[in-house]
């Protein structure tokens, strides 16, 4: 229950209402270091979330992860199989967060001071940095 608050919390911070934020509970599903998804048991979920909610863009991770997370992974894998199998409308947007550096993805808000890289320069900025770290605080759980 502590990650279902804390993703519930950062997403109220970016605006979204806890009536958007649906949480998964399924035993193929479960949160941890030591829990391995499968695109296949990912993938069930999307497509219903997805239509039901009428969801035109969706944000994913790309195929590192973020740092090699394997459930990241597995999230990013189901939606390129979702895409590439002809399931996931061309209508639906797909936006993949690129993976950083894991010396930036430690130092924090202080890696909104140096300069972008051209494929970073987009995403960050449509966000205000520090927001993005106050979101990222919300999980305090991951620390």
């Amino acid at each position: 229950k502590t990650r279902e608050r804390e993703m519930i919390k950062a997403c109220a911070l970016l605006g979204i209402p806890e009536g958007h934020v649906t949480i998964v509970d399924d035993p193929k599903l479960q949160d941890g270091p030591k829990e391995i998804w499968t695109s296949n048991s990912v993938a069930p979920h999307l497509l219903p979330l997805i239509s039901a909610k009428d969801i035109g863009a969706v944000v994913t991770f790309d195929g590192y992860g973020v740092s090699g997370h394997t459930n990241h992974v597995a999230t990013y894998r189901a939606v390129c199989q979702l895409r590439e199998g002809g399931r996931l409308s061309k209508s639906v947007r797909v936006h993949v967060l690129q993976s950083s550096p894991l010396l930036l993805k430690f130092i924090g808000p202080v890696a909104s001071l140096l300069p972008p890289s051209p494929r970073h320069a987009q995403a960050s900025s449509l966000l205000d940095p520090l927001l993005v770290f106050r979101c990222l605080q919300a999980h305090y759980s991951q620390a």
